[in-house]
């Protein structure tokens, strides 16, 4: 069934229920709130006395996750997957982090991924359609569109753009521009109400837009951009990587650049034991090193572990931690091709081509990969440091 006749009845049912209720039906339970510290819970009572939850419309249920572990998705939320579209993947999923939330009438829609990161908020009526990375802590006001893909209008210019739209459909193969270009937002970022981030645009970590903006370009970390088309108006802080990484230290907490628990409250407690807790995979961010060595400092909890990285984009050589402090060091190569992995974020992003870029993944054989599973850290940073 076509992802938009699906929709369509998922909404008429909605209707029919609220009609249902107001004409006198038995509202059972219905507790809506948009206070992000509130859990969302709506139910009614059935003309059969049975009880029904009003749940989001997800498409695919083996292949959305993270649902139970957000802090709340409002009921009128919808997650679509496609496959019948050209760039159709079999293994699409979305994949909302720990502690987010969801709120009234936002739609995900995609063929082959959305992720959301931990702890991010995603507010009312906010679209987010095609391969698209958020990342943890991010802020997202009412009415914002991602899109990672378009109407055609080039391809055949001479054509209405639904002919045009039609014809990539039935063969891709036409297409003189990529059909998808993902979209990154990396942590802590805040967008403002009605912003729309255009297809291929990578948000630096720490960016903040403005009311009303349209993204037609990258927008480098802790920037402040406004205006349509964007530009820059500002910045929250410069962003200066340095020689060397102090997980104690707050001036460095910006270049510990993702997939760090950095909230204040999770810092007085990993900071206590000498370190800042990584998640599987995480990345830093250190000044120009190429042809020096970079340096790892932390501590590993539990058994033991493989941890491998990737240095400017090129691929490292994976290495065995005991339990306890460890040190990892490998040598910083050229800056490699930027390719993506697994479909998803592009390993080495270009605005920060000047700089080493650093990640880090937890490839422990034991390790849970299953999207929707919410596993304890395994290790932590103390010092991220470039040696000779």
């Amino acid at each position: 069934m076509d992802w938009h006749v699906r929709m369509f009845r998922t909404r008429a049912s909605r209707l029919a229920r609220l009609i249902w209720t107001a004409a006198g039906g038995s509202v059972r339970a219905v507790a809506r709130s948009d206070n992000l510290e509130s859990p969302i819970v709506a139910s009614v009572e059935a003309p059969q006395s049975s009880e029904m939850t009003a749940r989001a419309f997800v498409s695919h249920t083996a292949r959305v996750f993270g649902l139970g572990r957000a802090q709340s998705v409002h009921p009128t939320a919808a997650f679509h997957i496609h496959e019948d579209m050209p760039v159709g993947n079999p293994l699409g999923r979305i994949s909302i982090g720990k502690g987010s939330y969801i709120g009234k009438e936002v739609e995900f829609a995609t063929c082959n991924f959305i992720i959301v990161g931990d702890d991010t908020s995603i507010q009312d009526y906010c679209r987010i359609s095609g391969d698209t990375e958020i990342g943890a802590h991010c802020v997202f006001a009412p009415y914002i569109f991602i899109g990672s893909g378009h109407h055609r209008f080039r391809d055949r210019p001479e054509w209405l753009i639904r002919d045009q739209d039609k014809a990539v459909f039935n063969d891709p193969g036409i297409a003189v521009e990529p059909i998808t270009r993902p979209v990154i937002i990396e942590d802590d970022c805040w967008l403002g109400w009605n912003v729309v981030v255009c297809p291929g645009v990578y948000v630096g970590r720490g960016a903040i837009i403005g009311a009303n903006s349209v993204v037609t370009s990258d927008i480098g970390p802790y920037e402040i951009h406004g205006g349509s088309p964007n530009r820059k108006i500002g910045e929250r802080l410069r962003f200066l990587p340095p020689h060397s990484l102090d997980a104690m230290n707050d001036r460095d907490l910006p270049y510990l650049y993702r997939g760090f628990d950095l909230r204040q409250a999770r810092l007085q407690v990993t900071r206590a034991v000498g370190f800042v807790e990584a998640g599987s995979r995480s990345s830093v961010v250190l000044e120009a090193a190429v042809g020096k060595q970079v340096s790892l400092r932390g501590i590993w909890l539990g058994k033991s572990g493989v941890i491998k990285l990737r240095l400017n984009g090129a691929d490292c050589e994976a290495h065995v931690v005991d339990p306890g402090p460890f040190e990892i060091r490998a040598a910083v190569p050229e800056r490699g091709n930027g390719i993506s992995v697994e479909g998803s974020t592009s390993s080495a992003p270009k605005s920060l081509s000047a700089y080493t870029y650093v990640e880090i993944e937890d490839v422990t054989p034991d390790q849970v990969s299953h999207p929707d599973a919410d596993c304890a850290a395994r290790y932590g940073l103390s010092t991220v440091s470039v040696v000779p």
